[in-house]
């Protein structure tokens, strides 16, 4: 190298590179959020390119986008300015791969890509990175590694990443069970497959002042995820999992949204201190898939609440607002006149429980045309606890996101009847 690197590792930066140098070829690094996982991996890779001359390796993703939007245009060009000061490192940016001066190559690519996907099987690979590996089926990774058989000085590695999700998920099955997710037998080289909790208190030094108060605030179980990087027990019965909702999350939106609805679970109460008011925007593509844009659930007076969706109504072009009637579906629409009366709103009636109206929904999530754009905290738990059973703490982000995503689907649903 020609300059001085100007990164300064964490201590768990540094164990986890211990573990990067060590025997096993299979390295998990899983924790919390801005745990400094991703930042070391991609100058792990990097740093292995640059030590084997014309030496291939690649960096994957669920989705193709997010890997340019997250990596090829946030980390990595901060991670090669500070870790490899004076290196000519060229992005091409038709075929989406890094080039050393050694002629080493480092490429990105997102299973989602058939044409690409073709492309990254057809070659044989030194590294090969996968970024949150918790969007990902097992079988995604089985075909992964057929394809790490370069002949190189390098040892073949395997490195992955995550916020871990539940235990039912493929990494804790492997990684800490060490058993086969498929059939449940032993893994026959556990030694190999290893990992390591990485979390945002050990990487203070790159982090804002209030970055832990933020994750400390979240509800108990993304807290737990995303602060603590501790795996949660899965909820039996519950219509929705963290590893449904992470596969399909998205970035943005995209530009074929042809409408957008917002849907309303009213308090049934006109006091400040009442229950929650369910407020969520969501949207529909010209491909038929549906997208999560806002939670705006909050404690609000009926005027904080009116002014609140009116804001997000026009604000976000929506087509109509969507109000349950049974708890004060009739109030919100008032309340909502006097605030503007040319706003488009319909009241509905729910005629049959929780659990019936959210199933459909739940069967979109699972088909994988529900998207979340960004994190959503509140109203994911809010989905990975509900069962339906009674009792239950009624969910007003969840019922907000049914009522919107069910105008959305466009047709007749038998337990709502419109007031219009």
């Amino acid at each position: 190298m020609t300059g001085k690197p100007s990164w300064t590792k964490t201590s768990a930066q540094k164990a986890a590179s211990e573990l990067l140098r060590g025997p096993a070829n299979r390295i998990l690094l899983s924790g919390g959020s801005r745990s400094g996982k991703t930042f070391l991996l991609c100058y792990a890779i990097f740093r292995r390119a640059y030590n084997e001359p014309e030496s291939k390796h690649a960096i994957g993703r669920l989705h193709f986008t997010h890997v340019v939007s997250s990596l090829a245009y946030q980390t990595i060009p901060v991670m090669l300015d500070k870790c490899f000061p004076g290196i000519t490192v060229t992005l091409n940016r038709q075929h989406w791969f890094y080039e050393l001066p050694n002629k080493s190559q480092v490429w990105l690519f997102g299973f989602d890509q058939k044409e690409r996907i073709e492309k990254i099987l057809g070659t044989e690979w030194s590294t090969i990175y996968l970024n949150e590996c918790s969007m990902l089926d097992w079988n995604l990774v089985t075909l992964s590694l057929t394809r790490l058989a370069a002949k190189t000085k390098l040892k073949n590695k395997l490195y992955l990443d995550q916020n871990p999700p539940s235990k039912s998920h493929w990494t804790y099955k492997v990684f800490h069970q060490h058993i086969n997710p498929e059939n449940g037998t032993h893994l026959k080289d556990p030694d190999n497959w290893v990992t390591l909790l990485m979390n945002p208190g050990d990487n203070l030094q790159n982090l804002p002042a209030d970055y832990l108060t933020t994750l400390d605030n979240l509800p108990e179980r993304a807290r737990k995820r995303f602060l603590l990087g501790e795996y949660q027990d899965e909820i039996i019965g519950a219509l929705w999992n963290e590893t449904v909702i992470d596969r399909n999350r998205v970035d943005e939106l995209p530009d074929s949204i042809t409408r957008v609805t917002i849907g309303v679970d009213p308090a049934g109460s006109r006091s400040a201190d009442a229950a929650e008011t369910g407020i969520i925007v969501a949207a529909k593509s010209a491909e038929g898939h549906y997208y999560i844009l806002k939670d705006a659930t909050g404690k609000f007076t009926p005027n904080g609440w009116a002014t609140r969706i009116a804001a997000l109504y026009y604000g976000h072009k929506a087509d109509r607002v969507v109000a349950e009637k049974n708890y004060g579906g009739e109030m919100v629409e008032s309340t909502l006149r006097t605030v503007d009366p040319e706003m488009r709103i319909l009241p509905v009636d729910a005629t049959r429980g929780k659990i019936i109206r959210a199933e459909p929904i739940s069967g979109l999530y699972e088909q994988g045309l529900v998207h979340h754009v960004g994190s959503l905290p509140e109203l994911e738990d809010e989905m990975v606890h509900f069962t339906g059973e009674a009792g239950q703490k009624s969910p007003n982000r969840l019922d907000a996101m049914v009522w919107a995503l069910t105008d959305l689907m466009g047709t007749k649903k038998e337990f709502w009847v419109t007031a219009i």
